[in-house]
């Protein structure tokens, strides 16, 4: 087999190949000698089916196959024995026909990754939010808590709706006077609150009183799920059954228990506070990863392979509809345009792959690399978030490609340490 390589681009490589009429002649050989033991013709046994008799009948189609199987054969080859490091499988425009003792000559198109030398990664400037933890907020998250353990009681002092109550409602909307999908709802809890109907508040309940009913405009937002009234001026009529209140939980001891927050008070304003400021904690780390990514890629212009971008859209599209998955939406449902989405994830998804590219340079660059002891640590760490034994972590990161993507993470995250060590930061 001969093969040479020409450069298309800094990350595409045209492969040039051509396969011996010798190794021609063997592929087709072993192509139709399972070909005669798999079909059946009447007069001969399987296996015993004469070339010729199967050439006449099936030569097109075993040619293309062949064809087919000698460039997913070769082309591997090529890139070992040329050395490139794809990132894409080929691309074939036309497989050619085979003729008969002659070479078989064809040439793919093939992505690598780029070789990036990065420039100009000190002194990166990064703003990011001071996310102080006071005890104001920790006030506010105690008040969220209380709120999750509300319950919700009649109301009957009054028949009369007020700001802030909740009403039972049923429904009946219109577009143009006709119905659409999802159009009635019965004994439907919103609240009596300026925002917006699709999110359970309506402000225009507000005066009715129990047993009443009201006739209201409102307008579906432009991307609502439901195609038929997304954008569309609706009328909807309100019949107001019930109204409720919330009734909050006091502020004890039990509280802190039903929560699993502690066994007191006390206990469950420190867990709070501690998992307020690991959350900030993580939000300045996410402001300050993306402002380091945003300005190695405003310094070191490439060339990135179109197969990594579209890999990165693979992989939000299907970490959306797996979120989805777990709170029960059905995306079948939803009508997503699909080759929009993709689109509007692309500029995230290039962000993502040259910000990776560039970290791998600057951690090779600087010769950035988690120790032993730091991965040994990490696994600890992993066990004890994870209440397993630290064996069986072991266990688990012995595989390779487990191992692998660990130290690509703590690689990334040395990088980025490395990075804001010599960066300029500004608390805003």
């Amino acid at each position: 087999m001969k093969s040479s390589i020409e450069t298309v681009s800094p990350v595409e490589r045209k492969i040039h190949v051509e396969v011996e009429p010798e190794r021609v002649a063997q592929e087709l050989d072993t192509a139709y000698r399972t070909l005669s033991r798999q079909v059946k013709i009447e007069g001969f046994r399987p296996g015993k089916v004469p070339r010729h008799i199967l050439e006449r009948r099936f030569k097109a189609q075993v040619e293309a196959d062949v064809a087919q199987t000698l460039v997913e054969r070769t082309w591997r080859d090529v890139i070992v024995e040329q050395k490139l490091d794809v990132v894409s499988s080929p691309t074939v425009d036309d497989v050619p026909a085979l003729k008969i003792g002659e070479p078989f000559k064809y040439d793919a198109r093939v992505e690598i990754r780029p070789v990036i030398t990065a420039k100009d990664y000190a002194g990166i400037s990064v703003k990011r939010g001071k996310h102080e933890v006071t005890a104001k907020t920790v006030d506010e998250e105690i008040e969220k808590v209380r709120q999750s353990f509300s319950q919700t009681v009649p109301l009957t002092d009054r028949d009369v709706a007020q700001k802030g109550d909740l009403a039972v409602i049923d429904f009946d909307a219109t577009i143009d006077g006709a119905p659409f999908q999802g159009n009635k709802g019965e004994n439907t809890t919103v609240e009596v609150a300026e925002g917006d109907f699709v999110r359970g508040e309506v402000a225009q309940v507000e005066g009715m009183k129990v047993g009443s009913e009201k006739t209201i405009d409102y307008t579906f937002p432009a991307d609502f799920r439901i195609k038929q009234a997304a954008g569309k001026l609706a009328k909807i009529t309100i019949k107001l059954k019930e109204l409720k209140k919330k009734e909050l939980p006091k502020l004890d001891d039990e509280l802190a228990k039903d929560a699993n927050l502690g066994q007191t008070v006390a206990e469950m304003r420190e867990k709070l506070e501690a998992a307020l400021k690991a959350s900030a904690k993580a939000e300045k780390d996410r402001e300050t990863r993306t402002a380091l990514v945003q300005g190695l890629i405003a310094k070191n212009a490439f060339d990135c392979p179109k197969a990594m971008i579209e890999r990165g859209i693979d992989a939000m599209v299907e970490g959306g509809v797996e979120r989805m998955a777990q709170q029960g939406i059905d995306v079948r449902q939803l009508g997503l345009d699909l080759h929009k989405l993709r689109e509007e994830l692309r500029g995230k998804a290039e962000e993502e792959v040259r910000g990776a590219l560039l970290l791998e340079a600057v951690a090779k660059q600087e010769k950035i690399e988690p120790t032993e002891a730091e991965i040994d640590k990490r696994l600890e760490e992993l066990a004890k978030e994870n209440g397993v034994p630290l064996e069986r972590v072991r266990d688990l990161f012995r595989r390779p490609e487990r191992r692998e993507g660990l130290v690509i993470r703590m690689r990334e995250e040395k990088t980025l340490a490395f990075l804001e060590s010599k960066a300029k930061v500004e608390e805003t």
